[in-house]
């Protein structure tokens, strides 16, 4: 009886999820980054929804050299350094820069 409790509960929060965020369809249709979010989501949308330049987007070296790469092709060497740059190397791209990466690929 608790297995099924659970799977019903997991079921109705993937279910639902989408419901809760805002309507992903309309971000990616729309491309109204400036007017539907705030500070670094700002950026992050104007970047990978919209395709506003890295350079233009992110005010963070970092973000901007992850962008850059994801984006635009750059390798490692060219557009991170320090930790990042091993990250990079290592393929462990920051779980931001995934998502938004990602965000309207189906779209």
């Amino acid at each position: 009886m608790k297995r099924l409790l659970a799977l019903v509960v997991l079921f109705l929060s993937v279910a639902t999820a989408p419901l809760l965020a805002q309507s992903l369809p309309d971000i990616c249709t729309k491309k109204n980054c400036f007017m539907t979010f705030d500070g670094s989501e700002r950026s992050f949308c104007q970047a990978y929804v919209e395709g506003k330049s890295c350079f233009m987007s992110f005010n963070s070296s970092e973000d901007r050299g992850w962008c850059q790469h994801l984006r635009e092709g750059k390798s490692c060497m060219m557009a991170l350094d320090g930790q990042a740059r091993k990250d990079c190397d290592a393929n462990r791209v920051p779980r931001e820069h995934r998502h938004w990466q990602r965000m309207c690929s189906f779209w």
